[in-house]
């Protein structure tokens, strides 16, 4: 017998982004997903994507090393694309390239998007992800230790945001209300 959990996961596919977006502000799944709000594009998106495009262009692909790639987990029903990752001896070494200034310690959102795509990592590769290195502009480098347990971190999440839609909630916004100005969906949502 299938469960309601089960039948959520099959019916709602996300993405690694989608466990950014949700580490960020908990009412951006509700913007792409029920209400199909159109994201704004943004100067420093543009900036952003060119930033990434030559980043990752510079990676060699290799043996060792791969860029760029598509990944999906069949059991979650979560896929995203992987900015490079290079594969050791014992594990995998994940890398996330993000344009913004480097914090002092990983904001949840970029630590949501990089067990997401650590567990596809793990999945398509066989291999532990037990590090990731998050690469900022002018060559600023922030190391992150991953958990062993990811898909147990993970879990909870993803049922919450595969709620929001099924159940087309609007969560209350952000605490941080620094962040809205900077949010593409900052003019329809105004934490209204």
């Amino acid at each position: 017998m299938q469960t309601i959990q089960d039948n959520l996961t099959k019916h709602y596919p996300l993405t690694t982004r989608d466990l950014n977006d949700y580490g960020y502000c908990p009412r951006i799944p509700y913007w792409i997903h029920v209400r199909k709000a159109k994201l704004a594009n943004t100067k420093k998106m543009q900036l952003g994507k060119q930033y990434h495009q030559t980043y990752v262009s510079r990676a060699k692909p290799n043996s060792k090393t791969q860029s760029d790639i598509y990944l999906s987990h069949k059991d979650l029903n979560l896929s995203g694309i992987i900015d490079l990752i290079e594969i050791l001896s014992d594990e995998i070494l994940l890398h996330e390239v993000k344009f913004t200034r480097k914090p002092t310690r990983i904001p949840p959102n970029h630590y949501l998007q990089l067990l997401g795509q650590a567990v596809l990592v793990e999945y398509c590769f066989g291999k532990k992800v037990k590090r990731a290195v998050i690469t900022y502009p002018r060559g600023q480098n922030l190391p992150v230790f991953l958990p062993s347990l990811k898909e147990q971190v993970l879990s909870p999440i993803l049922r919450t945001i595969r709620e929001i839609i099924h159940h087309e909630q609007l969560l209350p916004p952000t605490s941080t209300s620094q962040k809205c100005p900077d949010c593409e969906f900052f003019k329809v949502c105004r934490r209204a």
